[in-house]
């Protein structure tokens, strides 16, 4: 890839890639990290929508990226699909639960917060969260045991 300042130079690289290697999931990729850092959005989500399709197993990449455009229905719908695939992958519970809470899906965040798979909950800063939010909601289940 071209010099991180070199945003041109990055993304004329990423899209020979691309020409060169149309069923690269990588020059995807990295064609829409280049686009998405040039805020050419649209263009960005369609190379990532591709990597995704020619390797399944990206759609974290793709939830992350829609997380970052503050796209969080999107997000949420594709890490929905991500945490079922993988239940072990606690940062796409932490970004589910992020998404939730954002749509205003309090019932559904604190599921997936209670969930004991993640070990996400262990951490103080998810714990608060789950705490703050039950306390809103049901203050009763926000008490310590």
């Amino acid at each position: 890839m071209a010099d991180h300042s070199d945003l041109d130079g990055a993304l004329a690289e990423s899209s020979e890639a691309v020409r060169l290697k149309p069923d690269s999931v990588t020059a995807h990729y990295n064609k829409g990290r280049s686009l998405f850092d040039r805020r050419r959005n649209e263009e960005a989500r369609r190379e990532i929508e591709t990597a995704v399709r020619l390797h399944a197993r990206n759609s974290t990449v793709l939830a992350v990226t829609e997380n970052q455009l503050d796209c969080a229905a999107r997000s949420a719908e594709l890490l929905r699909h991500v945490v079922i695939l993988d239940p072990k992958n606690t940062a796409a519970y932490y970004l589910l639960r992020q998404d939730l809470a954002k749509l205003g899906k309090d019932s559904e965040a604190i599921v997936q917060w209670k969930k004991p798979r993640s070990s996400i909950r262990n951490l103080p800063r998810p714990l608060y969260n789950l705490a703050r939010r039950l306390s809103q909601i049901d203050p009763a289940a926000a008490k310590p045991c």
